[in-house]
């Protein structure tokens, strides 16, 4: 915090003094402690490959919005989640292809459809 202070103009490093100093440097830190847990909630593993992918998943929808490096950016319907995972990798890649074949607009939707069709 010594460092922080005499970088800062004198009259204001003598106004924020050391306790200021030390609230703005926890403020710092807990931000950046915010930011390292937001992308390590975001990090999961593919459904499909078992790879490690990003989950885009918005708070208000049922089911998961996955963004893999391998398989692409796609959707798992809620009521199909349990039912993918259940099934072998190939099986998987499978239904995955079967939503991305019945996609016309969007993102690819594995849904019980493509889960029965495996």
């Amino acid at each position: 915090m010594a460092v922080a202070l005499a970088l800062l103009p004198y009259p204001l490093a003598a106004l924020l003094g050391q306790r200021m100093l030390s609230l703005l440097g926890h403020i710092i830190f807990v931000t950046i402690r915010r930011l390292q847990t937001v992308e390590e909630e975001s990090a999961m593993q593919c459904p499909v490959c078992s790879r490690p992918a990003e989950n885009l998943t918005p708070n208000t929808l049922d089911g998961v919005v996955v963004g893999c490096d391998h398989c692409g950016d796609y959707r798992v319907s809620g009521t199909a989640f349990y039912d993918l995972t259940r099934l072998g990798a190939d099986q998987r890649a499978t239904a995955l292809q079967v939503a991305k074949s019945g996609s016309r607009a969007g993102w690819p939707t594995i849904n019980d459809r493509c889960v029965v069709a495996r």
